[in-house]
């Protein structure tokens, strides 16, 4: 069994002691280490929806592999498109732009369709409340930049992203990880590899718990605002059912509950990092789905079917005056279910293009997604379930063939 413990401290350094080492040993080792050749690691993409190296991809792409992500590195979506060329984040608005093409901000109403797709695990999220808020337990995440409509399909006409999660370990394996930080934060997570039947039947669980309170302070309510609190977990389960066929077994939740993040306040107060607003802001939000990706090797080409479900049930409630009387208070809520099923097949990864060989990709997809939510806007005074508002109930059918 493999143990692996790590715990941050803000504020700490490390210091390293050594003996026996001179120096001219150093610079001779130093020496030959340079003049070594260097053999980068080839990466593994599924930009293109088969196993292929980034080298080869001809598509405009970015790829962050295991190692980027986790606290103090690449942490959110935010994070993530920091380190693209030409790619913004922002959950009030776009929220993925890509070359600058995105969709409509908070303020274009509650339909807000994507200009840029978010797949988790092969599955398309339909919805920006959906996204995950922390990237955890990825294996990979790629940023493919332009018009991918072709093999993507739906909305993904600025680009789309992929988050592909790790996979179950052959042996027994524990990893934990313990972060504090300012604001009395505190992160907590882990993850087992248990093989149950060697070699053929794996799983892998992941749980993550993350805890910092607010650093905006509101004198008006006398607490603090831009809170954090959120807990989800993962499960995967990879058996191979025969030599040629392969099951995948996915299902993962989050749940989050906050103030909604950062006020909106007057300048010479955001700038102070302060508030006045007097409504007590409040946001929650669960979302998750599962997943079953089933692979099967003929002679001459491979199959893939995914069958999918998401759902996110998200609602949130603010000052609706921006000042520090009691008059409107405005909120959103949203609760979006979908299923999805895709088949695809292709022709095997060693078919050698040099050698004359046509590589060659083809497949349908079909999904229904259920959609309803409401916008309220009205007096503080009245309870947020006596509130006018303006309701929406949409149900929509894709399908595609590529």
């Amino acid at each position: 069994m493999r143990i692996a413990l790590c715990c941050s401290l803000v504020g700490l350094s490390g210091l390293v002691y050594g003996t026996g080492f001179s120096i001219a040993q150093a610079q001779s080792e130093q020496t030959e280490t340079t003049n070594a050749p260097v053999a980068l690691e080839s990466i593994t993409v599924s930009a293109r929806r088969r196993a292929e190296e980034a080298q080869k991809t001809p598509v405009s792409l970015t790829v962050k592999s295991r190692q980027d992500f986790g606290t103090g590195r690449i942490d959110s979506l935010e994070d993530l498109a920091e380190t693209s060329p030409n790619t913004v984040y922002n959950d009030q608005s776009g929220p993925l732009t890509i070359r600058g093409v995105g969709s409509l901000g908070i303020d274009g109403g509650l339909d807000r369709q994507l200009g840029v797709g978010l797949f988790v695990d092969d599955v398309y999220v339909g919805r920006s409340w959906g996204f995950p808020s922390t990237l955890d337990d990825l294996e990979r995440a790629e940023i493919v930049r332009g018009s991918q409509s072709t093999l993507y399909g739906k909305n993904t006409i600025g680009g789309a992203v992929n988050l592909v999660p790790r996979l179950p370990g052959y042996d027994y394996s524990l990893e934990t990880e313990v972060s504090l930080g300012n604001r009395n934060g505190r992160r907590l997570r882990g993850a087992v590899d248990i093989p149950l039947v060697p070699e053929k039947v794996l799983t892998r669980t992941f749980l993550t718990y993350t805890k910092k309170d607010g650093y905006i302070d509101n004198d008006t309510q006398n607490i603090d605002e831009g809170d954090v609190n959120t807990f989800g977990g993962r499960f995967t389960m990879l058996a191979d059912v025969s030599d040629a066929t392969s099951l995948k077994v996915s299902v993962d939740y989050e749940r989050l509950n906050d103030d909604g993040g950062i006020p909106y306040v007057p300048v010479n107060l955001a700038l102070d990092k302060k508030s006045n607003l007097d409504y007590p802001p409040d946001r929650n939000v669960q979302r998750g789905g599962g997943s079953i990706k089933l692979t099967h090797d003929f002679d001459s080409f491979s199959f893939n079917a995914v069958s999918a479900y998401r759902r996110y049930d998200w609602d949130s409630v603010l000052d609706g005056d921006f000042t520090s009387t009691s008059m409107l208070v405005q909120g959103q809520d949203e609760l979006q279910w979908q299923v999805s099923q895709e088949f695809r097949i292709a022709s095997h990864d060693k078919a050698d293009i040099a050698k004359g060989d046509i590589r060659w990709l083809a497949g349908t997809y079909f999904m229904y997604e259920d959609f309803k939510g409401s916008q309220l806007y009205d007096m503080a005074a009245l309870p947020t379930s006596q509130a006018s508002r303006n309701l929406y109930d949409q149900k929509s059918q894709t399908y595609s063939v590529f």
